[in-house]
C-alpha cells in the first residue's frame, strides 16, 4: 500500500484549517496521481482517489475515465 487514504485526507484538512478556507486537490493533480496509482497497481488507492475526485469535480468526464482504466487493469 503506497499510503492510507486518512493521509491525503488529513493533509488537505491541515491545509484547510491553516488558511481558514475549504482547500480541495487541484483537478490535474487527481488526474496525475491516479494514473500513478493505477500504472504501480495500487488498485485500492487508486479507486479511493477516484471516488474523491468525482466528488470533487462532478461534472468532469476524466474521473469516469480514469475508472474505467482502473476496472480494465
Amino acid at each position: 500500500m503506497v499510503g492510507a487514504p486518512e493521509k491525503f485526507d488529513a493533509h488537505y484538512k491541515r491545509l484547510s484549517a491553516r488558511l481558514g478556507y475549504k482547500v480541495i486537490p487541484e483537478f490535474n493533480e487527481l488526474w496525475g496521481l491516479t494514473a500513478y496509482l493505477i500504472r504501480e497497481q495500487h488498485y485500492d488507492e487508486a479507486h479511493y482517489i477516484i471516488k474523491k475526485w468525482q466528488g470533487f469535480y462532478p461534472k468532469q468526464s476524466a474521473p469516469n475515465y480514469e475508472l474505467a482504466r482502473l476496472f480494465l487493469a
